[in-house]
């Protein structure tokens, strides 16, 4: 568990007092299958495997690692300046998750201090630590608190701080976390953050997220942070019987995703990014189209 019990990311639908829209879920339905980037694709895609470099680079640092501060021309909000001296613990092969890509996205589990990280813009890593020059934005949630930004009415930490108050564990499914669902038979016990195809900017944002995209061309579905889940009622195994697949669905069925972002592309997760110099997925057999035993007419719309 990373947050505090009772943290929204870690707390499964089940627990809270959610419900089912029918209204909202048709609403949904309807747009993913008319969309034009969407049409086609039944499924969320899985970004970051499969030769895909859009997924999330990901590490988890321990005390005996080295110390990265952050430096460049990146925001770093107020909230969380001590990442540009005081730091946080990385392992030394963090250099090679980067992708390069526009995102350049990084997320790092810091045990040792206890927050995680995320960036934008990340444009170098030095070996062994030091200063990672990062153009974008950053951002950190602190693990003492209940997992939401600041800026969220509900939030415990005046620390905790990122782009549009998105969680950044959520922005994940790393391997490790995901051998241990499979070995324990059940998800990941915890949210995901949906990369849709494209939001509405007229719904805004709800909780857990603070802002949102307000390009006024976004006309799709939801604000963010609306939450989604896949039927908790459908049997996946008569789908499929891959264990990671089912860990995935059953994540999305018990916990859900909120959406946190607009893709750019096809609604999508994230990965623990794959590269050249380190692919966490070897042997799984999992690849960009494993959700595709699932269709939108499984998912449903929470109203909260």
């Amino acid at each position: 568990m990373v947050y505090q019990p009772g943290s929204y990311f870690n707390t499964p639908i089940a627990q809270t007092s959610e419900t089912v829209s029918s209204t909202r879920t048709a609403e949904f339905i309807a747009m993913m299958r008319s969309h034009v980037d969407q049409v086609g694709v039944e499924y969320p895609k899985l970004r970051g495997i499969d030769g895909n470099m859009w997924g999330t680079p990901y590490a988890v640092g321990r005390a005996d690692d080295p110390i990265y501060t952050l430096g460049g021309t990146g925001n770093i909000p107020a909230a969380c300046a001590d990442l540009a001296t005081t730091g946080f613990h990385a392992p030394p092969w963090l250099w090679k998750t980067i992708t390069g890509t526009s995102d350049s996205p990084l997320v790092v589990l810091d045990k040792a201090t206890r927050q995680t990280v995320w960036l934008t813009g990340v444009q170098s890593v030095p070996v062994g630590g030091g200063v990672i020059d990062f153009t974008w934005a950053s951002g950190r949630f602190m693990h003492d608190s209940n997992g939401l930004d600041r800026r969220n009415p509900q939030s415990n930490n005046v620390a905790n701080e990122r782009s549009r108050g998105a969680i950044p564990d959520a922005m994940v499914i790393d391997r490790k976390t995901l051998e241990r669902a499979i070995r324990k038979g059940r998800g990941l016990k915890h949210v995901l953050h949906m990369f849709i195809v494209e939001s509405n900017s007229d719904d805004g944002a709800v909780h857990p997220m603070t802002g949102f995209e307000s390009n006024p061309w976004r006309v799709g579905f939801g604000a963010e942070g609306e939450r989604l889940r896949l039927n908790p009622a459908i049997d996946m195994t008569l789908r499929t019987s891959d264990p990671y697949e089912l860990a995935i669905a059953r994540t999305l069925q018990d916990y859900g995703c909120y959406i946190g972002d607009n893709s750019g592309s096809g609604t999508a997760l994230k990965m623990e990014q794959a590269t050249v110099h380190r692919d966490p997925w070897v042997g799984t057999g999992l690849n960009q189209h494993s959700l595709n035993f699932t269709t939108w007419d499984d998912w449903q719309v929470m109203a909260p």
